[in-house]
């Protein structure tokens, strides 16, 4: 995995961002690019004042996702500070608003030091600059989605990526008086179930309650069951890159009851509880797929903690990795980028959302009622056992194979997972969307759980 630079941001930056016209071009995914190129988002400042957002220099990141990368108010202008190395010359920085051309910014581009020119060497990454690119927002009226672009050599406007997650934010301006009322969705009817989306949940609620689904690792282990909680621990050890995978192509059956579909399922959401003196507050979630069996940094998405040892949920948005599709097979939670001390991380659940209304809601449920915003699930009918068939003894076949019976089907193995012996795991269940505890109304239990 590649580790994160803390590269730190010259402050004393002069440099006036000023728009100029606009150019039509395709806006490409800077994750599917084939070459090298990495970027850093230092900071972010609103309309004209000099402070951090976020409080000190360097939380830009932190700052976006404490706020779900949401801008609310009535402002001039947002303006993103970072640093991007690229494996060929960059040509300018701009912007994208609601998909629309690509709005390039004079005197983007910052020189940069010494600092990011090793951190580009680091990549195998010839280029590099620092970047200040200012997003005009004088004037627009109603919800907006921003995106900063990048140019270079080779003609593309990229949108930017911070590592492995580019960067979108929301603009929520003041109310368009013109904009067409977005009507008010209609209750599900008492007692119907709706046709909602399914939620997919691993819910850690007793101690070993299906098994060994955690297989390999690095510096993590699963621990105790907290019973009074209601979480499990994983005892995390100081080093540079911590974490733990669970099989999930080896427990479709008995666990998750359906295979988990990535062009469905875009939203993954975490509740946990962190020590953040002893880490960087930064996690990273990989992953192996039906489409890529193999583990690389293409197929991985870093997501921050809020700086609080208080429970959290994380929801992490996979809509715009363009290599969360197909079937899950593996799936990696690093805990940590950095643990910089042993510590321990409580896990409370995992899910699996299409929408972010869904993810969301649940959210908001489980913030108020902790896990009575799981709605309770009945135990399954055990599936029936097949009686075998006795072997005949001395009975020619006119085929004259003497071996009739079908062999039994391997299971699917997972593929590029560090075998380091599996350990204690926990359970999901598969809840119909309008299930979401009594927020999305009556329950469908989608999922049998083992018994």
């Amino acid at each position: 995995m590649k580790k994160i630079i803390a590269i730190c941001l010259i402050a004393a930056l002069a440099l006036t961002a000023i728009p100029v016209m606009s150019f039509a071009a395709e806006l490409t995914s800077m994750l599917d690019y084939d070459g090298s190129c990495y970027g850093a988002l230092d900071n972010v400042f609103i309309d004209n004042t000099d402070e951090f957002m976020g409080g000190f220099d360097g939380a830009g990141r932190d700052y976006l996702t404490e706020i779900d990368g949401t801008i609310r108010g009535e402002h001039s202008f947002v303006m993103i500070t970072g640093w991007v190395a690229f494996d060929q010359p960059i040509k300018g920085y701009g912007y994208q608003i609601d998909g629309g051309d690509v709005v390039m910014v004079e005197d983007a581009i910052v020189t940069a030091g010494q600092d990011v020119l090793d951190a580009a060497a680091s990549q195998n990454c010839d280029y590099a600059t620092r970047m200040k690119i200012r997003i005009e927002l004088g004037g627009l009226l109603g919800t907006h989605t921003l995106v900063p672009t990048i140019r270079v050599e080779d003609g593309k406007d990229y949108s930017l990526a911070l590592f492995n997650q580019e960067i979108e934010i929301t603009y929520e301006g003041p109310a368009d008086p013109n904009a067409t009322p977005t009507p008010e969705p209609e209750a599900t009817p008492e007692g119907e179930a709706g046709e909602t989306e399914p939620v997919i949940f691993l819910l850690f609620d007793e101690d070993d309650k299906y098994g060994d689904i955690f297989t390999g690792g690095n510096m993590v282990e699963v621990g105790d069951f907290d019973e009074e909680k209601k979480c499990q621990i994983l005892n995390v050890s100081e080093s540079t890159d911590p974490y733990i995978a669970i099989a999930v192509v080896d427990a479709v059956d008995e666990v998750f009851g359906e295979e988990i579909d990535l062009d469905a399922y875009k939203f993954v959401q975490l509740g946990v509880r962190i020590n953040p003196e002893a880490c960087n507050s930064n996690g990273q979630i990989y992953f192996t797929t039906s489409e890529d069996p193999s583990l690389g940094e293409r197929q991985c998405l870093a997501f921050q903690y809020k700086k609080t040892d208080e429970f959290q949920i994380v929801t992490i948005n996979f809509s715009r990795t363009k290599s969360w599709t197909g079937i899950l097979n593996v799936f990696r939670y690093d805990v940590f980028g950095t643990a910089t001390a042993d510590s321990d991380a409580e896990l409370y659940y995992i899910a699996f959302f299409k929408t972010k209304e869904v993810a969301e809601a649940f959210a908001a449920e489980y913030t108020e009622k902790g896990a009575d915003a799981f709605p309770e699930v009945a135990t399954p009918t055990p599936k029936p056992t097949n009686t075998p068939t006795p072997e005949p003894v001395d009975t020619p076949t006119d085929s004259g194979n003497e071996d009739n019976a079908q062999a039994p089907t391997a299971a699917p193995s997972v593929t590029e997972t560090p075998d380091t012996g599996k350990k204690k795991g926990c359970g999901s269940v598969v809840l119909g969307g309008a299930a979401v505890a009594a927020m999305m109304g009556a329950a469908l239990i989608l999922l049998k759980k083992k018994h």
